[in-house]
């Protein structure tokens, strides 16, 4: 509802967004004020609340998916009877969740044409929880594979937490940490979906340079980490270098299947194809205003062209032809 009077107090607070085209009496009462009296401003809003919504609804299967892969790699490692180091999660909690979420939503708003289709609006739906469990998916595979991997090398000797009391340190624990932190920094990117809600996310400068960064830690922590490092982040790097090279492809690996698994599977298949043959199969529950609409669109008073366009007035309107056309021949029969 857009307004710039006394008497549009009422609308413009009762809308699901009212603007006022004024800083008069109406900006009391709407949440939304144009400094220009023209309802350019409506498409501005909408590509704003598109993107907030769309980046709330990120942000939320980022912080789900984060504390999903962390309970995995806790319960992995707690079998063994270990666990990560006090550094270890501090590291991933401080320096990559932390940092990653003060930055995720600095993403503007896509500057193009509005979509036709709007966000979805609940997070209990197919594609929010399928994208949730695809990751977790990800995640199960790229760990178990990277740990089983680090298992079956002849340098390796299992965990012994009898011998090792206290320390969590092991070939195990470094295996799943070094999977893991590759996970947490491509989740925030698989999540900052771009168009049509939202520019890419390479836009957002520091949310570019921070997970660099981060990338570039992750590897170094990976391959070759001092030895100093090692102490302070009781790190056990297997001994041979070239292993250590091949959880970081596995880590790579991961970033690959989560960005495949969130544009193909859920954006491509699962809020499209398997969404909208789900609506078919039980029946799309409609929206109160998308009950107005379809009875706007229904009456020949609301939408006159439209209605005389439609294939049901043409229809009519070859009836009354064909009857027109018996009657004038009915009269001209002798």
């Amino acid at each position: 509802m857009c307004g710039h009077g006394a008497n549009d107090c009422g609308a413009l607070k009762a809308a699901h967004a009212g603007i006022a085209l004024t800083e008069t009496e109406a900006s009391v009462a709407s949440p939304f004020t144009s400094k220009e009296a023209s309802i350019a401003c409506v498409a501005e809003l909408l590509r704003e609340c598109r993107c907030a919504l769309v980046t709330s609804f990120g942000m939320f299967k980022y912080m789900a998916s984060y504390s999903l892969t962390q309970f995995i790699c806790c319960m992995m490692l707690y079998q063994l009877g270990t666990n990560l180091t006090d550094l270890e999660f501090l590291y991933i909690d401080l320096f990559i969740i932390t940092a990653i979420s003060s930055v995720f939503a600095l993403t503007g708003s896509f500057e193009g044409k509005l979509h036709e289709k709007p966000p979805p609006t609940s997070l209990i739906s197919v594609g929010p929880l399928m994208s949730i469990l695809s990751q977790v998916i990800v995640t199960l595979a790229t760990t178990y594979t990277s740990l089983e991997l680090t298992k079956s090398q002849p340098w390796y000797y299992p965990y012994n937490n009898t011998e090792d009391f206290g320390a969590d340190s092991s070939y195990e624990n470094f295996s799943i940490f070094s999977t893991s932190q590759f996970i947490y920094i491509i989740l925030a990117i698989s999540f900052s979906k771009g168009f049509p809600y939202r520019k890419p996310f390479y836009t957002n400068l520091p949310f570019l340079l921070l997970t660099i960064l981060q990338l570039s830690v992750s590897a170094y922590l990976t391959v070759y980490p001092a030895v100093f490092v090692q102490n302070f982040m009781e790190l056990k790097p297997p001994p041979e270098v070239w292993f250590r090279g091949i959880l970081l492809v596995i880590g790579l690996c991961a970033m690959v299947l989560s960005l495949l698994a969130e544009i193909y599977f859920v954006d491509s298949f699962i809020c499209t194809v398997f969404t909208s043959w789900l609506d078919k199969l039980c029946g799309k529950k409609l929206k109160e205003y998308e009950k107005i609409i379809e009875e706007v669109d229904s009456d020949i008073n609301w939408n006159p062209n439209k209605f005389l366009n439609s294939n049901k007035m043409i229809k009519v309107r070859k009836e009354r032809y064909n009857r027109n056309e018996f009657e004038l021949n009915s009269l001209n029969e002798p």
